[in-house]
């Protein structure tokens, strides 16, 4: 139900562009849920394929969420923020994600929140992906070395953004998680 850009003109130069420089993807159409509540990191730790419960703050890792049957519903990338764990995954899952978390939810303390109207996502993909986030003041922590490691960035213009370090085109790459009122 989302609109997405097919092509934004020459292909092989978009190709080029996020394989020798960098490319801004809009990735805004894919399904993003917060777990809130107490109970959120154990509660999610049982519903899919890794580890979350060792996760530090601003970690993340990628898992499955699967059935009783080991069938696979989801694939999911998690993050650890100071109070909930963003999921990101595919477009068009948010319903059946949220309706197969909240079956196993019993007497846990965990609410599970739609971030997609709150929030776009912006994908900066490229070797020179990290450039262009220092030139624009988001990218000036440690903290985003590892792979899927997750950060709350404020600033004047964006926001309070959520800066991940998540290639998805084989070099650097980074996804932030922008407030709607920034776009």
């Amino acid at each position: 139900g989302s609109e997405v850009v097919a092509g934004y003109g020459d292909i092989s130069s978009e190709h080029a562009a996020l394989t020798t420089t960098v490319g801004v993807l809009d990735f805004s159409a894919r399904s993003r849920l917060c777990l809130v509540g107490a109970d959120r990191i154990r509660f999610l730790h049982g519903q899919v394929t890794n580890d979350v419960k060792n996760l530090a703050l601003g970690q993340g890792c990628y898992a499955a969420l699967v059935s009783a049957k080991g069938r696979m519903q989801s694939d999911l990338n998690i993050f650890t923020l100071a109070e909930e764990l963003l999921l990101d995954f595919e477009p068009g899952l948010t319903a059946a994600v949220t309706q197969r978390l909240q079956r196993y939810l019993v007497a846990d303390d965990v609410q599970i929140v739609d971030a997609a109207p709150h929030y776009g996502l912006l994908s900066v993909q490229g070797p020179k992906a990290a450039k262009v986030l220092a030139a624009l003041n988001l990218c000036a922590s440690d903290a985003l070395l590892k792979v899927r490691g997750i950060l709350k960035v404020s600033d004047a213009i964006w926001g309070d953004t959520y800066l991940a370090n998540l290639p998805r085109t084989g070099s650097d790459g980074f996804d932030l998680f922008v407030p709607e009122a920034a776009l």
